[in-house]
């Protein structure tokens, strides 16, 4: 289980770093454009494919957590980061799915403990 939640950080991990670099290739010159490409390809979407399988993996491992209220909202905030992310355009679309991505974090370390659906 912990290998799991080593991989799912790990995938967290690239993928917020990945949409804050893209934000911060946006706002520069037109020749960062082809870069911020280059991050959303190598590294955003393979961080992304680690981060929802991992999770799968670990929902798996303990079928139970699906009971709980605050892994349902997690699910539900990562299914709409990465669409965002993936097929949102411009700085808003990256801004939002980031937030999205860190409440998802926030809420996966806080876990709250009165959290039975």
């Amino acid at each position: 289980m912990r290998f799991f939640k080593f991989l799912h950080l790990l995938g967290l991990a690239g993928f917020a770093g990945g949409l804050a670099a893209q934000l911060l290739l946006g706002r520069l010159d037109p020749p960062a454009a082809h870069a911020a490409d280059m991050v959303a390809r190598w590294l955003c979407t393979p961080a992304l494919l680690l981060l929802v399988s991992s999770g799968l993996m670990g929902i798996a491992a303990r079928p139970a957590w699906l009971e709980e209220r605050w892994m349902v909202a997690k699910l539900l905030l990562t299914l709409l980061a990465a669409p965002t992310a993936c097929f949102g355009t411009g700085s808003a679309a990256l801004a939002f799915a980031l937030g999205l991505a860190l409440a998802a974090a926030a809420l996966g370390v806080w876990r709250p403990w009165r959290g039975r659906a």
